[in-house]
Parts: C-alpha cells; sequence; structure tokens
C-alpha cells in the first residue's frame, strides 16, 4: 500500500474496540486473577506447583497457531464459510492436545530436577490432564468468540467468553474454600470450558455459505507458520520463565516471582483485549495514512495506560510478597519493579502486532521476537548456573524492554508508511 492510495481513509471506531474488547478483558483479568487467588489457600511449596500449572492453562490456550486472529480476519471480510470454520477448529485443538502429553511425559523428570518439594505429588499429574482437557474445549470455544468480534456481534462475544470465564473462576474458587486442593484449578478448567464451548457452538453458527469463493488455505498457512512461530516465541518468553525458576529457587522466590508477573501482566491483558478490533481496522486493504494514524494514536495511549498501571502494579506485589512470603524486602521489590516495566514496555507493541494480523503479515513480530526469544533463553541458562534468581530477572527485563523499543520504533517502516504526513 502506498501513500497515493485512497487518501480518504475511515474514521477510528474506538467504541468497536470498547465493545469488542469488554468481554475478553473481563474474561482474561479472572483468567489471570483466578490462579493468584490460590495463594490465600495454600502455602507457598503448593502455590508454587499450582503456579507452574496455571502457566499451563495460558500457554495450552496462546499456543493457537493464530487461529483466532485469522477467525476475526476471515469473518471481518465475509470469508468463513463451513469449511475454513471447520478447519479453525481442528487446527486450534491441536496444540492442548499435544501439549499436554509432552508435559505429561516431561514432568516425572522436571519433578525430580526442582527444588519444589510439592511438584512430586502425584496429583499434579492428574492436574495436568485436567488443564489440557479444559485448555482443549476452551480454545474450541474462543474460535466462536473470534468469529463474533469479526462480524460485529459483540452480545454473542460476551456471552461466550464471560460464561466460560465465570463459570472457571467460581468452581476453582469454591472448590479451593472446600479444601480440595491445586486439583481446583483443574477442575475450574474443564468446567469453565465446557460451559465456553456449548455457548459457542449455540449462539455463534457458521454460515452455509462463505461470501468468497476464494480458497482460504493460503492464508490459513501463513498464519499458521508465522503467526504460530510469534506464539510459540511469546510461551518461550512470558511464560517458560517460572519454569526456569522452579529448578533452582525456592518455592518463595517462584511465589513472589509468579504474583509479581501475574499483576504486571493485567494492564496488559487489558490492553490486549481491548485491541483485538485492530485486526477488522487493518482488514479489507484501507489507506496507508488511516493505518499509520490508527498505529500512533494507539501505541500513543498504550503507552500512557500501562505506564500508569505500573506504581499500583509494584505495591500490590510487594504487599503480598511481604505477607504472604518470608523474603526480604531487598528481593521482592526488584522483581516486582522490573517485572512492571518489562511488561509495560511491551504493551507498546500490541496496536503492531493487531495491525500485522489485519494487514496478513503477522510474521512481522518475529522481527523483534527472534532476539527476544534467544536473550530470554540466555537469562535462563544464566540464572541456572549462578542460581541467581535477580540475575535472570534482570536480564530478561532488559531484554524485553530493550526489543519492544526498537520494533515499535521500527514499524511504520516495515510496512512503507514512513513518507505518510499523518
Amino acid at each position: 500500500m502506498t501513500i497515493h492510495e485512497n487518501r480518504d481513509g475511515k474514521k477510528l471506531d474506538h467504541r468497536k474496540l470498547l465493545k469488542g474488547g469488554a468481554p475478553a478483558f473481563l474474561s482474561s483479568v479472572m483468567a489471570a486473577l483466578v490462579p493468584a487467588a490460590g495463594i490465600l489457600f495454600l502455602d507457598p511449596n503448593a502455590y508454587a506447583v499450582w503456579a507452574l500449572a496455571a502457566t499451563l492453562t495460558t500457554i495450552f490456550l496462546l499456543v493457537d497457531f493464530g487461529t483466532t486472529g485469522l477467525a476475526t480476519k476471515l469473518a471481518a471480510e465475509a470469508r468463513i464459510g463451513g469449511r475454513p470454520l471447520i478447519t479453525l477448529f481442528a487446527l486450534t485443538a491441536v496444540p492442548p492436545i499435544l501439549l499436554t502429553v509432552i508435559t505429561l511425559v516431561a514432568w516425572p523428570a522436571y519433578s525430580a530436577a526442582a527444588k519444589l518439594t510439592d511438584a512430586r505429588d502425584p496429583a499434579v499429574l492428574l492436574l495436568i490432564t485436567l488443564v489440557g482437557v479444559g485448555t482443549t474445549l476452551r480454545s474450541l470455544g474462543l474460535i466462536s468468540a473470534a468469529v463474533a468480534l469479526g462480524r460485529n456481534d459483540f452480545r454473542k462475544r460476551s456471552a461466550i467468553l464471560l460464561a466460560g470465564a465465570l463459570t472457571q473462576a467460581a468452581v476453582t474458587v469454591a472448590m479451593l474454600a472446600s479444601g480440595v486442593g491445586i486439583l481446583s484449578l483443574g477442575f475450574g478448567v474443564v468446567t469453565g470450558g465446557l460451559v465456553q464451548l456449548a455457548f459457542g457452538i449455540i449462539l455463534e453458527r457458521p454460515d452455509r455459505e462463505s461470501a468468497s469463493t476464494e480458497p482460504v488455505w493460503p492464508l490459513v498457512r501463513r498464519f499458521a507458520s508465522s503467526r504460530g512461530a510469534a506464539v510459540l516465541f511469546g510461551v518461550a518468553i512470558t511464560q517458560l520463565d517460572r519454569w526456569s525458576l522452579g529448578l533452582f529457587a525456592s518455592a518463595a522466590v517462584v511465589t513472589v516471582y509468579d504474583i509479581a508477573i501475574r499483576f504486571a501482566t493485567m494492564p496488559k491483558i487489558a490492553l490486549l483485549a481491548f485491541g483485538g478490533g485492530l485486526v477488522t481496522e487493518a482488514s479489507g486493504e484501507p489507506p496507508a495514512h488511516h493505518l499509520l494514524k490508527v498505529f500512533r494514536t494507539y501505541t500513543k495511549m498504550y503507552a500512557v495506560l500501562a505506564g500508569v498501571a505500573i506504581l499500583p502494579v509494584v505495591f500490590v506485589a510487594v504487599l503480598i510478597g511481604t505477607t504472604r512470603t518470608n523474603l526480604p524486602l531487598l528481593v521482592i521489590l526488584p522483581i516486582a519493579v522490573l517485572t512492571a516495566m518489562a511488561h509495560a514496555v511491551n504493551a507498546t507493541t500490541i496496536p503492531a502486532s493487531f495491525l500485522g494480523m489485519g494487514l496478513g503479515r503477522p510474521g512481522l513480530e518475529l522481527l523483534y521476537l527472534t532476539p527476544l526469544v534467544a536473550c530470554c533463553a540466555l537469562s535462563y541458562v544464566i540464572g541456572n548456573l549462578t542460581q541467581l534468581p535477580l540475575g535472570q530477572v534482570g536480564i530478561w527485563a532488559g531484554a524485553m524492554f530493550a526489543c519492544s523499543v526498537i520494533y515499535v520504533v521500527a514499524f511504520p517502516r516495515l510496512n512503507g508508511w514512513r513518507r505518510v504526513n499523518a
């Protein structure tokens, strides 16, 4: 797209993004906060294992090969007939099933190497299985929610997302309160997944015929490869950190780090939820100056909102860390500050990510995720070799900051927008 193409761009529809993002925000916040509620019912040893299992719920849902973003794009372009939708359902179910099997096979070796005493509990294998089943069901429901977003059917999207999230939250907390322990998370994920899938099937059915006969398989393959790689890198960056810490750090350190990460990612979860509508903004080949305006507007907005959230995030993480563990403040505070700042800066890449999906160029993220995942892997190695948790966290946070800033600055040029005066 060049500067000379159709300069009469459409106006930014902030209300559409809010309507589409509100249910995703509430659903995601509950998914992040409910695991954190475990700290109220579990001791640090049990919570450390609970935290690792909670990362699996995120990993299994995130590794979707870009199917949710693609479903939104195809629905927005009226290309989501029965066959493409079935393809997306099948594709999105593969990762959680495969990853569950891999985790079950790897867990005995990990639990033997980890310094987490409760990692050797046989109930953990059942917990992993329940999480795998539940996230498979939820991933199928997320496709229906993504289609509803592409069709601007915000009520159906809200019902699908909130039904699953509320059910999972209610069941998990109720079982925690009744003394079920770490298995509460698994039962909550399964019941929430069942409800979300049921709502998705009932409310968001495919059209009998797609409005377009243009084949979508090339787009499916492109999203599955490039977007899938980006998601895998993202998982390595934001989820495997706790698994690395679990190999050499104490249960108290893993607990504090998990709490800090959960609250540090809360603002980013909100911004991710409200930014999903940017995929539709970039679909259908809109003019370049409109896209540049959207990018600049939302990047600045996200930077301000994420920055404002740093102080309260640090306060909450420090408060919980000092009251629920015996770690000194000099250990808790650096972890809280580094994680909050790293995720705040990384949140500014969200508009670029969604716009890239809408443009059909999801692989752009790999330009910054590739060096970032390499730096994060280095931080995990150094942390395990030196046995210094703050060493791992410091390198990880510095890489998040540097790579995110470089990508945001370079994004307009990567799309040829630098000559557009917007």
